[in-house]
């Protein structure tokens, strides 16, 4: 950045690291962690098992998500929302849209992510009808680079986009995922200008993520920098040490019906219990202490406050430039932290007139035998 950050910057920063402003939750659902592309950025040989979720499972599953949406919408006026997305495709699971439906039934408006290529006619339109309201698409690269990275046709993704944008009509929106996974933002800008010349109008940018230190990405060895020491103390004299909101704000249950820490465990190192046996309200204590402690997977990722702060300063001393960046995270993580310190509080009281009804029967589960993609 060529100077400090602008008034429009920050406040743009400001959304962007306060969901809990909007009191909006989403509940990210791994319906599947298989997936039928070979992304050279995915670390997907890293995963101990694959699956997709069977039917008695994700029964469980809309019977927490209800819960909890119910709970919430009670205690804080806050909204749920649902995400059939996780660590895979989840197209690959042929009840997908079942479960859209049954998750349209209980109330929600289901959102999905997905690569795109597997979108057929046919599975579009069971999508639509089923209940589908946003749909969210990888894509960082285009043509043969494209090939080259995701392992999957891009002509296919070219025409089922195209396709899936008229038969949608306005009743789902469709948002292409921008991910810089080459860190090279005049690529991903060429990419923007293509899908918006065959109508798309919905963006999301996505920067290169490590996966809580799953995927080796230059600038995020964060234990080796000295930087991070300075951002500890930066912290230190605002206060506290700041906490991530991403494992509160998005509650993450895998495929095989145990709740994980956040997205970002591609390695499923923090198990936290099964949906049929604790709310998601009842995680809190645990996610808190994983994500005040930093282990086993927090100090690694390039999500954590301090390490995000961390790759800030390191961007101002080898430019030499005073963007101001670091100061204004510093300022927001901190406000952040206060915001979801008072969450956390509020959970807790909605947890003490709203404890864990009666367990559903356990569901009959098969054991989960390690797996390496090929």
């Amino acid at each position: 950045m060529a100077d400090r950050w602008t008034a429009e910057e920050f406040h743009r920063e400001h959304r962007r690291l306060h969901p809990l402003l909007a009191s909006e939750f989403c509940l990210d659902i791994e319906v599947s962690n298989r997936c039928n592309a070979g992304c050279d950025f995915c670390p997907r040989d890293r995963t101990p098992h694959e699956g997709t979720m069977r039917p008695e499972v994700f029964d469980q599953v809309l019977r927490r998500a209800v819960e909890f949406r119910d709970a919430m919408a009670e205690g804080r006026g806050a909204v749920v929302q649902m995400s059939l997305c996780g660590l895979g495709e989840p197209t690959l699971n042929p009840r997908l849209a079942n479960y859209l439906r049954l998750a349209s039934d209980a109330g929600f408006e289901p959102q999905m992510c997905s690569n795109g290529s597997l979108l057929t006619e046919e599975l579009t339109r069971s999508l639509l009808d089923a209940g589908l309201r946003g749909i969210f698409i990888n894509c960082g690269s285009l043509g043969d680079d494209y090939v080259e990275v995701y392992k999957v046709p891009f002509d296919r993704l070219r025409k089922n986009v195209v396709r899936f944008l008229e038969l949608a009509d306005g009743r789902c929106d469709l948002t292409i995922v921008l991910v810089d996974h080459r860190q090279d933002g005049a690529a991903i800008a060429e990419v923007e200008r293509f899908w918006r010349e065959l109508g798309v109008i919905r963006f999301f940018p996505s920067p290169l993520l490590n996966r809580a230190g799953t995927v080796d990405v230059d600038g995020m060895s964060f234990r080796t920098y000295p930087e991070r020491r300075i951002a500890e103390a930066m912290f230190a004299e605002a206060g506290a040490r700041p906490i991530c909101a991403a494992p509160f704000v998005f509650p993450f249950v895998g495929y095989d019906g145990n709740y994980y820490l956040c997205s970002s465990d591609w390695e499923k190192r923090t198990p936290l219990g099964s949906v049929s046996e604790r709310s998601i309200l009842s995680l809190l204590e645990q996610k808190s202490a994983f994500v005040t402690w930093g282990e086993p997977i927090c100090a690694d990722c390039c999500h954590d406050p301090v390490n995000a702060l961390t790759m800030a300063l390191r961007e101002d001393a080898t430019t030499g430039i005073g963007s101001g960046r670091p100061e204004l995270l510093q300022a927001l993580h901190t406000e952040r932290t206060d915001a979801l310190r008072d969450l956390l509080e509020a959970q807790r009281e909605i947890l003490a007139t709203h404890p864990d009804p009666s367990p559903p029967a356990e569901p009959r589960t098969r054991r989960l035998l390690p797996v390496r993609a090929e």
